[in-house]
């Protein structure tokens, strides 16, 4: 261990407020009227905006549909092995899917290049039961990371082919 920080620091991004306060400073010396009017349409423009947000990760959840899951917990054990492993099979196929199709990464300056990735890292977690105590067998979270340099996937590209 170096003690060296990997990548950049997270990034933090300004709230509307925060938007409309560093633009009044700014604008020309007018009278109150005007001023006021001037402060209106900053502050219409910067509530249309969407605030950037940093994502740090990815949470995915893969449910079955209910009536698996009522299967599930109503059948024997053999059965409920046979449905578990079917249903892991799936979230590895949809997370090959992600890896072909919706997970890059970006490299350069101020991420200008976009670059397919070579694998995926992720880790999941089988939950047997909801949040509201419904039986269910859920794999869930996956936060991908391209393996062979280590390289963050990009959050905009990946969000917009998964939700």
């Amino acid at each position: 261990m170096t003690g060296c920080s990997l990548g950049r620091p997270y990034p933090t991004f300004k709230s509307p407020s925060e938007r409309i306060q560093d633009q009044i400073p700014t604008l020309d010396p007018l009278d109150e009227s005007d001023r006021s009017i001037q402060i209106e349409q900053i502050r219409k423009r910067e509530m249309r905006k969407k605030t950037q947000q940093a994502v740090a990760g990815f949470d995915l959840t893969f449910p079955p549909a209910k009536s698996v899951s009522a299967l599930w917990a109503t059948t024997d054990v053999g059965t409920q092995e046979q449905i578990v492993a079917a249903h892991h099979d799936a979230v590895r196929d949809v997370l090959g899917l992600i890896e072909r199709h919706a997970a890059f990464t970006r490299t350069g300056d101020h991420g200008v290049v976009l670059l397919d990735v070579r694998g995926l890292i992720a880790a999941a977690f089988d939950h047997w039961d909801t949040r509201s105590g419904d039986p269910s067998s859920t794999p869930t979270s996956w936060s991908p990371i391209e393996s062979r340099d280590w390289m963050v996937t990009d959050a905009r590209s990946t969000a917009a082919r998964c939700l």
